[in-house]
């Protein structure tokens, strides 16, 4: 057997800065090793979020464009109400002008019933 070494003070302080030496590099890596990761962390995140952004700008757009579809719809379909409502004026107008001379005819008809009425009811008296 080997004989048993007696450690120093400055063997033990030796030791304990090579301890702290390679305690203090290695927290280095991993924090070098952190900032990889967080740094790569960001880049995706941010890649993602811009992505996201993309996709609601393209459905907003999407649905501008069908809200202006429906919109043009909507005009052409008032222009054919339209289109009716001048149609049923112009009949209307047109049944006026009838109802009107029909009226008209009655009122010469009946006029001359009253007469013959009056006639009759004078004559006969």
């Amino acid at each position: 057997m080997a004989p048993k070494k007696t450690m120093t003070i400055e063997d033990l302080a030796k030791l304990m800065k090579q301890g702290f030496s390679k305690a203090d590099t290695d927290t280095d890596k991993k924090i070098d090793n952190l900032a990889v990761a967080m740094q790569k962390g960001f880049a995706k995140a941010e890649k993602d979020t811009d992505k996201k952004i993309d996709n609601l700008a393209v459905m907003v757009q999407q649905g501008f464009e069908e809200v202006h579809a429906d919109i043009s719809d909507l005009k052409t379909d008032i222009s054919r109400l339209d289109g009716r409502m001048d149609n049923i004026e112009t009949r209307m107008d047109s049944l006026e002008l009838k109802i009107d001379g029909v009226r008209s005819i009655i009122v010469v008809e009946h006029g001359k019933r009253i007469e013959k009425l009056e006639k009759a009811v004078f004559l006969g008296h």
